[in-house]
């Protein structure tokens, strides 16, 4: 009886918790939906909304899955070779090379992205392209793609 005490217990913190992260959701998209958000379903339904953020980042979502699948790319072309020899080659350099890997992993994303900035400020034809972002999400996600691999 005493264990089914505190499974209840954990099982409604469970809940609540879920519900502390789901209900937010559930607004923004009843907001999206509805015709008048304060007045709520009872002022009907529409999809005005919907397309009016997809015409304003239509160009925005392609881009970032443009750029979700360059980084893969990159990531791979790079990653598995890499750890293929690491995994291969047991030395302390490769060891130090797998350490000096995982060091944008540590670095908060922000600093590495000043970083970034910093050191590419004057080139400004790079700076400003999508390659420019493109590294940096190379230079996060290659340690995870290392490791995995």
């Amino acid at each position: 009886m005493k264990h089914r005490g505190l499974f209840l217990l954990q099982l409604g913190f469970t809940l609540l918790v879920c519900a502390f992260l789901i209900v937010p959701v559930i607004l923004s998209i009843m907001a999206g939906l509805t015709v008048n958000y304060f007045i709520g379903i009872e002022s009907g339904l529409t999809l005005r909304w919907v397309f009016e953020v997809w015409n304003g980042y239509r160009d925005t979502i392609f881009l970032s899955i443009g750029l979700s699948i360059a980084c893969l790319a990159v990531t791979l072309l790079l990653g598995v070779p890499t750890a293929y020899v690491l995994a291969k080659r047991q030395s302390a350099l490769t060891r130090a090379i797998e350490e000096l890997l995982v060091m944008p992993v540590a670095v908060p994303g922000l600093a590495t992205a000043l970083a970034l900035i910093v050191t590419y400020g004057a080139l400004s034809g790079f700076r400003t392209s999508w390659g420019f972002i493109l590294v940096g999400h190379v230079l996060f996600t290659l340690p995870f793609m290392v490791r995995s691999v």
